[in-house]
C-alpha cells in the first residue's frame, strides 16, 4: 500500500509530539521518597525461604579470617582445598597441593 511523503511526515511528527509529550508529563511528576517505615512495612511481608544451591560445585565451607590483619584470610572449598589471600581477595594462593 502507498502512502505519500506527507502523510507519513505527519504521522511521524504526530508520534513525535505524543512521546515529548508524554516524557514532559513523566518528567514533571513530583518523585516521591520512602520513609523507613514503608520500607519496614514491605520489607516485612517479605517470606525468607531457603532455595540452596543452583549448582553443586563451588561451595564455600569455612572462612577464616586474621582479625589484626583483615585483608589476610583462609577459605575452604568443598572440591578445592584451602585458599589463602593477603590482599583482600584479589589474588589465590593454594595452600595444600
Amino acid at each position: 500500500m502507498f502512502v505519500p511523503l506527507k502523510t507519513r511526515r505527519r504521522a511521524r511528527s504526530a508520534r513525535t509530539s505524543l512521546l515529548l509529550s508524554c516524557g514532559l508529563l513523566l518528567a514533571a511528576a513530583p518523585a516521591t521518597a520512602q520513609t523507613a517505615e514503608q520500607v519496614e512495612s514491605i520489607l516485612n511481608r517479605i517470606e525468607w525461604r531457603n532455595i540452596g544451591p543452583a549448582i553443586m560445585g563451588g561451595r564455600i565451607d569455612d572462612l577464616a579470617v586474621v582479625e589484626s590483619d583483615p585483608k589476610v584470610f583462609w577459605v575452604g572449598t568443598a572440591s578445592a582445598g584451602v585458599w589463602k589471600t593477603v590482599n583482600h581477595g584479589v589474588t589465590w594462593i593454594p595452600q595444600f597441593q
